[in-house]
Formats: C-alpha cells, structure tokens, sequence
C-alpha cells in the first residue's frame, strides 16, 4: 500500500486503497474509487452526493442512500474537508441516532414521511423497521397533524412541537410530544423525536444519560465514554475526528488503553481500575496518546458516571488552553467538579445558582445572569441594565450564541435558548478572551443544556406544587370547608391567577350562569356564548383554550377588561360540555406549561361536583335539541326505539294512501290518483333514505362495512359529481361553486364512500341555507395530505349546538326530514378512512366542514 500525502485528495487516496468510501470536499470535488462504486451500486448519484455534502457542517451526519440511509462523516483534515461514508450494512445511521438522543426514540425520514432509519428505542417500542410510513404508527386522529407538521418541516419553516398519539407495541396508544428538524444534510431528511408529555410526571428524564446524551450531541472537547472493562462504548465528533486524521480507524468498541502510548499504559489502565472500584485517582492528569508512531501530549480529565459505573473522559488537544491564564489553579477543578453534581441524580438544592458558578468560574468571568421562566438570577458582578424589570421583558433575540467587546477589552457572551416555556438568556460578563478552548469552550457549549435542564426542574416543581394544591383543594367543596368559592380561591392562587370564573349549565336564554367568580372581573355576569370569547370558544369545541396576549389574539374579545393572559377549560360530563372554567391575570404570558394541565384537574373535580348537584333534577337540553343520548337503554334499544317514532309517519302515509287505492274511491288516472302516488312516492323516497341511513350507520358502528381503498384522483371523483351536486344546489335556488387545483393528484380513499361524504354535507348545506345563499367545494393537496372543504352561507350552528352536531339522533332544529345521523354517518366515514373532520360555524355567519386525509391512506 502506498503512502498517502497530508493533503486531502492524498487522505481520499488513501482511505480509497483501504477501502474505505470517500470524498474530497474542498477543492475538486472528486469521490474516491470505493464511494463511485457504492453509490453505482444503491442506484444512487454520485455527483449528487458529493456536491450535497459539500454544503453539510463538520461532524456526523445521517444521510439518505438508496432505500437506506448512512453515516457521513464531514473532516477538516489535509487543508481540506473529507467526507468519509459509513454503511449501509450494520445500519450506522441508527447508532448514529442512538448516540445523539439516548433513550428518546427517534426516527430519520425521507420526504415522503418513509422510515430511513431508526434507534433502538424507537424500533422497540413502535415495531419500526426502514420502509415503513411513520404515518402508520400515529393513530388515526393524530396522522392530520403529523402530515402537517412534516410538510412545514420540508418547506423550511420551524415547527413547533406537538402532541401526537402513537400505537406502541401491542396495539396501545400513547401521547408523545414529537418535534420534526430538516437536516442540512444531501436529500434533507427529516429526524424525528419523541418526548414524552411535560404532564406526565413518569415521562420526566432522569438527568444521567439525558444530559450526558445531549452533552454529546455537540460538545466542542474531544471525549469518549469507557466502560468498567475498559472498552469506549461511545465517542463525539471531535474525538473520532482526531482518530480518523491520525490512524484512519474509529476507536468505537475498541479497548482505551489501545490508544495510550506504551510509556504511559500502566498506570492510566491502573487508575481507571481504582477509579471504577470506587477508589480514589485523580481525576487529571497528563498523557501521551499514540497515533500513527507518535505520542503527542494531551492533558485528560476523567470523571466517574453515577451509577453506570462509566467514565467520562476529556481530552485537551496540544495547545489548548483550559482556562485564562490568570484563573486561579482551582478554576478549571471546580468548575468539572460542579459539573459531576450535575450529573448525579436529582436535582441539587439550589440549582440555579450551581448552574451560574459552573458557567463563572468554568469561563473566569466577573459575573453571570440567567434571565428566564419569569426570574432573573445573578452571580458575582452583573450590570444594573441586565438585573431590571426591563430584563423580563419577552426576548426577542433569535437563539445562537453572541460575543461583544466591552470598552475595557474584555468579552460579554450571552447564549439565547428557545424552551417550551419560552425563551431563556444566560449572559457571562467580563470574559478575559474571545477564542475559549478547553474547559471554558465546553462550559459555554452546554449553556443549551443547562437552561434545558433548569427549565424541566423547575417545572416539574411547579406540577408537583400545582398537584399538591388541587389535592388541597379538593375537600374545600363540603359546605363545613368553605364550598364553591374557597375551591376557586384556592385554585387561583395554586396556578397564579388573579381572577377565576365559573358558568354552570345554559338556560333557556342560550346563556351559561355564573356559579362563582373570583377575584378580579367578579361583575363579570352570564357568558354569552354567541360573543367571542375564550371561554365561550372552550365550551362550544370541548377544547382547552390559552390565550397568552388578548392584546395581540384576534380571535377572542377579553373576558374581563384587565385580562391580558386566559385560559378556559370546559367542564365535561361524558362527551359534552355543562360548564367552563376560566382564569384569567392581567399580565402577558402569565399561563405556561403546566397551568393549563393543572386547571383541567380542577375542571374534572369541579365537573363530579356539577354532575352530582344536578343528579336529581333533568338536565337542560340545548333549544331546539332533540337528544336520545342519555337514556339508561342501550344503543341498541336507542336505534330500535327511533327507528319506530322517526319511520312512523312516512309508513302511516304509505298505508293511507294504498288503502285508498285498494277501495275504489280513487279512480285512475285522474289527478286525484296521481297526487295520491305522488305522495306515496314521496313518502317511499324519505323512507327508503332513512333506512339507508340507519343501516349504514348500524354497519359503522358494528365496524363491518370495511372500506374498499384503491389508489386514484380525489379531485376526479369530485369533479365527476360536481354537475349532479351543483344541479340540486341550484334547484333549491342557491349558487354552486367547485374549488380544485385543475392538476389532480393520487391519493388511497374509497371512492363510495368519498361520495358518500360530499352528498351528505352538500344535503346539510342546501337544507341549512338561506335563501340566494352559496354552497362551496374546495378541494387541495397540502404536502402528505389533502383536504375536501364543504361551505354555506346559511344560517350557521348556535354555539350551544356545537358540541352535539356529530352526536347520533341529534336535531338542532325541526326539521321533519332528519333523523338527525347525517353528521354521526359523516365522521365515522371519514375516521375510518383515516381522516379528521372540523367544523367552523357562527350563528347568522355559514358554517364549513373541513375533512382533512392522508394520501397514503
């Protein structure tokens, strides 16, 4: 084998006779003999390739390849960048991701949401496997709101977590919160992760392997994880990337002492044997390090995991700096050791303002700030500008790291972080250099983590609090304890409200009374529920309302007028709404992560209270409101019962009308006859149609109508039915109009069944129009998914309706044709082709029903 020259087309040459897949990335752009092969191979462009990562930053990146994905190693090396390619066989690319998220499950996807790879803990718990749709694995409900989320991902803006229901291994369905991020990577994949909800007290990481994991995923110090038996189960990107310059191998799995010159073997192996037992060694040293015949110096720090029994090792390159050269000798010690106490499990007393001695005297600055979760907390010297109340203001600088000169030649950095519950801001003020290497580079790289960190403690501290109160407050509801208005009392105060309100069942006037209301905004009075209010919007959707600003939320009108932050919670009784819980305070931003949470809970206690005073007497029925739903019969009984009162009448005119036939009285064809078979036909028309409906409906609910998906044109078959739906519109005296993109797509739908729909919803809007009024269709593709809007300008859905529309054998006006199962048929049909349906309807303003589909079925 030949020698290979230190620049890095000699490195491509070099690992090209090793067989190693390569690049050069700097200047020519030429793939080594090994990487043209590969990719001729897979099928896939070598060009394309090269060129893509030419683009990527240093480091390891999971790439798309084939069917397949693999590990793209980006090196600075030979004056130069190198991309050295790991894979496809052994799937690097799940190591890969396994390294940087630990125990979060995690997923790499293409553009069209197909599984590329997957870490361990993903693959287990899902029953995951490359090739798959990610989409599969959401339930139902949840796969509109992923498709969203992943074409917003692939077009480039920022996605903001959401919740997700997934089907976890044995068919169970879990909430995980999941967060999508475009890779800027070849191909730009899409890396998936999955947390688990921030009110779910089991779902809170242990901070071991978490934050080590995300200590990982970015550290700019060379380290590596050895086990008690010595072998490096884990090493970050710069560690590899030394080792890759120097032998050309990756020191994964491989035993450490391998990597120590011969003259210093003995005693490293020695004091990480001590180290690992438990005994004393120290946690610095100098070593040697033998790469390729030589064994240049580096100074190592060692730090025992808690409870795994691992070692942290960092190495400081030749020439790195540690710490100013005026720090105390102590400096870079406590700031490691301070470090260590982080990683042991639970969280230290006063964390706060561990974190900000870790990041003083780590950096040797003259003082740090931490500005987040509504608290400003500082160590050593701090400007006055930055310890104000100007300083809790809402930040509204981007995330990412700043440095600025001060006038005496010294640095402030200040290291902005975006978290659930906003923004945070650590700032060190007075740093004696602008090129930090060693301790004080890794201190500053894990500012991210920190206020992370910080954020998740002090959370779950304000959940455990905020249970804690509800648990207090439960007795209050016993007259002896206070009742009522001690419960909201101390409910206001568990969560920080300074007003809280309660409305009970509507009367007859549409409103909702009010059962107490507490501290400020107490006149407040009835909810008017056709006004646009939070409160209102809760009680009509069945939905938890936040609104951080009324000031800047259009949607909503403040429920008092000195409420600037709201939340409304709807108390519900089975699947529908008898009363809203609201809070309110008069400061923006007032209701983070868990409040919301927090005020459901006593939403439910509040709803057994309600159902148990209102146990004795009937409960109140929407106006209008023709509701069998709560009878003790069952369902059975229920159809059975209004299959006899709804076909009734059309039978007794049908039996009328041929017993007039039969007795001679009539003779045909006089005009008398043909009114009297017109009738009949009328009558069988209604009849026929009300059996179809119900027998469809039994079938949905027995779940034995299975659909019959192919793959074909939506926008086709609408079109198709266009003439025959505008024609009924127009004969009713309204104005059709048909919206599709004139292109067409192919989508998995059962085409019946889609028809099914669309006559369903256009009969709806022709019955619940107003006189000249408009129906509209509108159809189009939005990434991974499709939508099929229905719109009237009729007389719209009172608020109070809403909740009930989809509800079987429910009427919200008298109307002698329905049965009142139209809607019930409607989002059945379209839950089991694997759809959601929506509806945005105001009374005297229309209402439109938006069905939202995935492509893929």
């Amino acid at each position: 084998m030949s020698k290979c020259n230190t620049s890095s087309e000699g490195i491509v040459q070099f690992l090209d006779e090793a067989g190693v897949p390569a690049a050069e990335l700097g200047g020519t752009g030429v793939a080594n003999g090994r990487l043209a092969a590969l990719c001729a191979a897979f099928g896939v462009s070598c060009a394309d390739l090269v060129e893509g990562l030419a683009s990527t930053p240093p480091g390891a990146w999971p790439v798309p390849f084939g069917q397949g994905a693999v590990v793209a190693d980006i090196l600075e090396a030979g004056g130069g960048r190198v991309a050295v390619l790991r894979g496809p066989d052994g799937d690097p690319a799940s190591a890969l991701l396994d390294s940087w998220q630990g125990a979060r499950p995690a997923a790499l996807l293409d553009g069209s949401g197909r599984i590329l790879s997957c870490g361990t803990e993903f693959a287990g718990r899902f029953e995951a496997a490359p090739g798959m749709r990610a989409s599969t694995l959401a339930d139902q409900a949840s796969r509109a709101s992923f498709s969203g989320a992943l074409e917003e991902c692939l077009s480039g803006r920022d996605t903001a977590s959401f919740t997700c229901e997934m089907v976890e291994q044995g068919g169970g369905t879990t909430s995980w919160v999941m967060s999508l991020r475009r890779l800027p990577v070849p191909g730009s994949p899409v890396l998936m992760c999955l947390d688990p909800p921030s009110m779910s007290p089991a779902g809170l990481s242990r901070t071991g392997t978490g934050m080590l994991a995300r200590i990982f995923a970015g550290i700019p110090v060379p380290a590596i994880i050895v086990s008690r038996e010595g072998l490096i189960v884990r090493v970050n990107d710069s560690a590899a990337e030394i080792a890759l310059a120097a032998t050309g191998r990756n020191p994964l799995d491989s035993h450490f002492s391998d990597w120590i010159a011969e003259s210093d073997r003995e005693s490293v192996v020695e004091m990480h044997r001590v180290r690992s037992e438990g005994g004393f060694a120290p946690f610095s040293y100098d070593v040697h390090l033998a790469m390729a015949g030589e064994a240049p110096a580096y100074k190592a720090t060692a730090l025992l995991m808690p409870e795994s029994g691992d070692t942290l090792v960092f190495i400081s390159p030749p020439g790195g700096s540690s710490a100013p050269a005026d720090a105390p000798g102590q400096t870079r010690a406590a700031a490691l050791g301070n470090l260590t106490v982080l990683l042991k499990p639970g969280p230290p007393a006063d964390l706060r303002r561990l974190v900000l001695d870790i990041l003083r005297i780590g950096t040797g600055a003259r003082g740090v700030s931490l500005v987040g979760g509504g608290a400003i907390s500082t160590a050593g010297e701090v400007p006055l500008g930055d310890q104000g109340q100007d300083a809790l203001e809402p930040l509204r600088e981007p995330a990412g790291e700043r440095w600025q000169k001060t006038a005496d030649g010294l640095f402030d950095v200040s290291v902005v972080t975006r978290l659930r519950s906003g923004a945070c801001r650590m700032t060190a003020f007075g740093v004696p250099y602008d090129s930090p290497a060693g301790v004080p580079r890794l201190v500053i790289s894990l500012v991210p983590m920190f206020a992370d960190y910080i954020d998740s403690v002090e959370t779950a501290k304000r959940m455990s609090d905020g249970i804690t109160s509800v648990m207090d407050t439960w007795d209050t509801l016993s007259a002896e304890k206070g009742g009522l208005d001690a419960f909201l009392q101390k409910s206001a105060e568990g969560i920080g409200a300074t007003g809280i309100h309660l409305w009970g069942p509507a009367g007859s006037d549409g409103q909702l009374q009010l059962l107490s209301s507490q501290g400020e905004g107490r006149d407040i009075g009835s909810l008017n529920l056709q006004a646009e209010t939070s409160a209102g919007w809760a009680y009509a959707h069945n939905e938890t309302v936040y609104v951080a600003d009324t000031l800047r939320d259009s949607r909503f009108t403040p429920l008092t007028p000195g409420s600037r932050s709201e939340v409304s919670v709807p108390l519900l009784q089975g699947t529908r709404a008898r009363g809203v819980l609201s809070a309110t305070n008069g400061s923006q931003g007032a209701f983070g992560s868990p409040v919301p949470g927090l005020l459901k809970l006593h939403s439910m206690i509040l709803s057994l209270w309600l159902q148990s005073r209102t146990a004795s007497t009937p409960r109140d029925e929407p106006a209008g409101g023709q509701d069998i739903r709560e009878s003790p019969r069952s369902e059975v009984d229920d159809i059975l019962l209004s299959l006899g009162h709804r076909l009734k009448a059309p039978a007794a005119a049908i039996r009328g009308f041929v017993d007039l036939l039969e007795s001679g009285r009539i003779q045909a064809p006089d005009e008398a006859a043909m009114e009297a078979v017109r009738s009949i036909a009328g009558a069988a028309r209604s009849l026929s149609e009300s059996v179809e409906r119900l027998l469809s409906l039994v079938r949905l609910m027995l779940r034995e109508d299975r659909p019959d998906s192919s793959w074909g044109d939506p926008e086709a078959v609408v079109q198709s039915l266009a003439p025959v739906l505008g024609a009924s519109v127009e004969e009713a005296g309204l104005h059709f109009r048909l919206e599709t993109t004139g292109k067409g797509f192919s989508a998995l739908f059962d085409r019946s069944r889609l028809e099914e729909i669309l006559r369903e919803l256009v009969d709806n809007a022709i019955r619940f129009n107003r006189p000249g009024g408009d129906v509209a269709i509108r159809m189009r593709q939005e990434g991974s998914s499709w939508t099929l809007e229905v719109e009237d300008s009729g007389r719209g859905i009172p608020s109070r309706s809403l909740p009930y529309i989809f509800d079987r054998f429910y009427r919200s006006g008298d109307d002698p044709r329905s049965l009142g199962i139209g809607l019930t048929i409607v989002r059945r049909l379209v839950e089991r082709l694997g759809g959601m349906v929506t509806v945005f309807s105001r009374e005297g303003r229309g209402s439109r029903f938006v069905l939202r589909f995935p492509l893929s079925g």
